[in-house]
């Protein structure tokens, strides 16, 4: 299966468009019942992708939930990852309330990162407003794969929601990195 974006042919007639490939679809995974028993779960997908970082990992979600058993293995994984020398940036929405898109576990958990691995671990905030939110759930690992969905990283989200994770390579990979490297030094401006 491809993905594919339109783009106009050189030597088409007006209004024709070709497809341009970006790249093949590698896996699709789950959550929730959907009624296919072979289906890769979101969780076992998202675990092990991450896993298999061997220079850098770049997140975004709109939520990252509570202390429960999802949430602290996402963060295991990660200091893992940084403890051998990975390089991790991580872009959570923040829509200020207390236990809102960003729960105060997560931040406690992401200032802690942040302190122990200066200049290996990047945290973001997207502090959301009325007429903006960060809701992208993606995960590029090496500028090689990368993961695009509706799952969050929380419990529901990777476990008894319904929601699907599809796992892509380049050069569509390689797009989402650069897309979320320009909002990660972007929020960093901002949030001087």
């Amino acid at each position: 299966m491809f993905i594919s974006e339109q783009v106009p042919r050189q030597e088409s007639c007006k209004g024709v468009m070709a497809l341009n490939s970006l790249g093949e679809v590698k896996e699709i995974a789950v959550s929730g019942d959907w009624g296919i028993g072979d289906a890769t779960s979101s969780r076992d997908l998202f675990y092990r992708t991450l896993r298999n970082t061997k220079q850098q990992a770049q997140i975004s979600t709109y939520s990252l939930g509570s202390d429960n058993e999802e949430v602290n293995e996402f963060f295991d994984i990660v200091e893992l990852l940084l403890i051998n020398q990975r390089n991790i940036t991580l872009i959570v929405n923040d829509d200020g309330k207390k236990n809102g898109s960003c729960s105060e576990h997560a931040k406690k958990k992401i200032a802690r990162l942040i302190k122990k691995f200066p200049g290996k671990f990047i945290g973001r905030y997207f502090y959301s407003t009325k007429n903006k939110i960060l809701h992208a759930k993606i995960m590029v690992v090496d500028k090689k794969t990368a993961l695009i969905g509706s799952a969050n990283i929380s419990r529901g989200a990777l476990l008894s929601n319904y929601e699907v994770m599809i796992k892509i390579g380049n050069p569509a990979s390689t797009k989402l990195s650069h897309m979320l490297e320009s909002l990660s030094k972007q929020l960093e401006l901002e949030n001087k």
